[in-house]
């Protein structure tokens, strides 16, 4: 742990907000309203802004468990809650969510590219490559990381912003209505699937030791992440069913690539605005990639003897090659998805909170961490 305690590793409150907004932005503003809306239907909008809430309230907890162990992350205090055994099966837990997100959004992207932009290149070849480019940002320590992502975020968010606002000139109010469905309750069974929007926020129980506590509130900083996550989902939602109608992006693998595609400006020479909707996406996607690249390493690295992550992350690029293969039928990439949902929800709504009940339990007269106000 002492390289990962390294001052120039250190977080502010505010760092960690970009940080968990850069990863649950990533990819899956393009991949995941699809799913969502088969799922929610006209209320898919409703799903996403609850789904935020919900989130955060996970995170809330995972932040709670952090200060029970101010100095350690879950791969230390795991074992000391629930024994070698439980804890690590617990550990493997998060370490599979991980990777099987990493493994589900590298199909996406690989596809979502080589549909889009390059044509004769086949998917494999752009996974692979982009596979590599992940690794290699990985291997980076956390200070590094943060800064590739606090570079990327207000670069490259802006302009998408920009180009979704854009969508405005397609839109219809009509689609959207009614803005609340028939059957209400497929907004809250819509909710799980949402978790694709936000996930990355389970990075916090590995990285909670590396935050400042000083200044603003840690929980106020993963709130302010996920109201920029959740008002973005929600914009984005509301304009691909303003534009399409729940009804027709629901039978669309991928309709928010269908509403850019659709843009016409009057006036103007600027055509396929889709392309410099994809231009922008590759750095937010290498946001999330990175991240998910680097906690499965991490967590691996410090539960074993081998503790220099970057053996890790060389042992994991031929895991993921092999499994990108293994999952690539549709059927069997959409079990996977299913199933990496449930595994995603299950440890946030199940594991940290009972961890965080037991660890109560276990040390009841154990010093917590609090947030020190600037004096």
């Amino acid at each position: 742990m002492a390289s990962d305690l390294d001052p120039k590793d250190k977080l502010s409150p505010w760092q960690l907000t970009i940080l968990l907004a850069a990863v649950g932005i990533g990819s899956q503003i393009i991949l995941a309203p699809a799913q969502l809306i088969k799922h929610a239907g006209q209320g898919a909008w409703i799903s996403v802004a609850l789904g935020a809430v919900a989130f955060f309230a996970a995170t809330w907890l995972m932040l709670k468990l952090g200060e029970q162990f101010p100095d350690q992350n879950l791969v230390q205090y795991f074992p000391a809650v629930w024994g070698k055994l439980l804890g690590g099966i617990f550990l493997a837990w998060f370490v599979i969510i991980h990777l099987l997100q990493f493994i589900t959004i590298l199909h996406g992207f690989s596809r979502v590219i080589a549909f889009n932009l390059f044509f004769r290149t086949p998917e494999e070849a752009i996974a692979i490559l982009f596979l590599f480019t992940c690794a290699y940002g990985a291997m980076q320590d956390w200070g590094t990381i943060i800064r590739i992502q606090q570079f990327i975020f207000f670069v490259v968010i802006p302009p998408l912003v920009a180009l979704w606002l854009v969508a405005l000139l397609n839109f219809s109010y009509d689609r959207l209505l009614p803005l609340l469905p028939d059957d209400p309750l497929t907004v809250l069974t819509g909710v799980p699937a949402t978790w694709n929007f936000y996930s990355g926020y389970e990075v916090v129980l590995l990285i909670f030791p590396l935050i400042y506590r000083i200044g603003v509130k840690k929980a106020v900083a993963a709130g302010a992440a996920f109201g920029c996550m959740g008002v973005l989902f929600t914009t984005v939602t509301v304009l691909t069913i303003g534009v399409l109608s729940a009804k027709t992006a629901a039978d669309m693998i991928y309709p928010t690539l269908v509403v850019i595609k659709g843009i016409e400006i009057p006036g103007t020479f600027v055509e396929r605005l889709e392309v410099y909707m994809l231009i922008v996406w590759i750095p937010i996607v290498f946001d999330t990639m990175i991240i998910l690249f680097a906690v499965p390493a991490r967590v691996l690295a410090q539960s074993t003897r081998y503790s220099d992550h970057r053996r890790w992350i060389l042992f994991f690029i031929p895991v993921v090659s092999v499994l990108f293969v293994l999952l690539d039928p549709i059927n069997i990439a959409t079990k996977t998805g299913e199933a990496l949902t449930t595994l995603g929800w299950g440890f946030s709504f199940l594991v940290a909170p009972l961890t965080l009940l037991a660890a109560k339990l276990k040390y009841p007269y154990r010093k917590r961490d609090t947030d020190a106000d600037i004096s």
